[in-house]
């Protein structure tokens, strides 16, 4: 899977690379693990997003059971929600992250269950807004629970379709503003600058390309899990 990377990269460990070279780190890597036990919680995802983190891994479950091909997960963090997912993966799959730490976590998840390194499996240390791919190199693209960390959300969008083939699926979610307790939280957590602009679901929708074939999408609480074909 290296060999698709159009820019120059560094080992950082076995399965694990970057395309920086200077050792920079993201925002939330001194906090990654206590992001995640937060976002693990079910009493704060109940209360808080009127969801539960089993709809988190439902929606993966359907993106991989759907995938054919090379894959790739946008934003794919620690894998709290995916690593046993993706451990009986059989396809090439990169997993990219801005966060080096998160991508440490991922890994280490995957070795827990049995994935051997190096293999089908790739962490990419890199910006999801400049995917160092060329145009239609995967069969699939993921991205679980990021766009609403962006306030260019529709710029993520596009370039996650960027390296998307002719007829391959996407499947994407995002914290929307349409329940209310939730959106008085997006509204707070984007002052803090802790996420992007919050947005309604119609927004979100609004920013599918209309090139796009076939779009179909449902709602959990405050999340919008949208997924279609190119």
């Amino acid at each position: 899977m290296t060999a698709m990377i159009n820019q120059q990269y560094i080992s950082v460990e076995d399965g694990l690379i970057s395309v920086f070279d200077d050792g920079r780190s993201a925002p939330y890597d001194t906090r990654a693990k206590a992001y995640e036990k937060l976002v693990s919680s079910e009493f704060y995802n109940k209360f808080i997003w009127g969801t539960k983190p089993k709809d988190y891994t439902g929606f993966a479950t359907l993106a991989y059971n759907s995938a054919h091909g090379k894959i790739l997960d946008i934003g794919c963090g620690g894998l709290i929600q995916t690593h046993e997912i993706y451990a009986r993966n059989n396809h090439e799959m990169i997993l990219l992250d801005n966060s080096i730490e998160m991508l440490k976590i991922g890994k280490s998840r995957l070795l827990a269950e049995s994935v051997q390194f190096p293999g089908k499996i790739t962490l990419l240390h890199a910006d999801a807004f400049t995917l160092p791919f060329e145009e239609e190199q995967f069969n699939s693209v993921f991205s679980f629970g990021m766009l609403h960390m962006f306030d260019d959300k529709t710029g993520f969008i596009n370039e996650g379709l960027r390296v998307l083939a002719k007829g391959g699926e996407f499947y994407f979610s995002c914290l929307t503003t349409d329940r209310k307790r939730g959106g008085r939280y997006l509204r707070f957590l984007h002052k803090r600058k802790e996420v992007g602009k919050p947005v309604s679901v119609a927004d979100v929708l609004e920013m599918i390309p209309a090139s796009i074939k076939k779009v179909e999408h449902y709602i959990k609480g405050n999340m919008l899990f949208i997924y279609g074909t190119k």
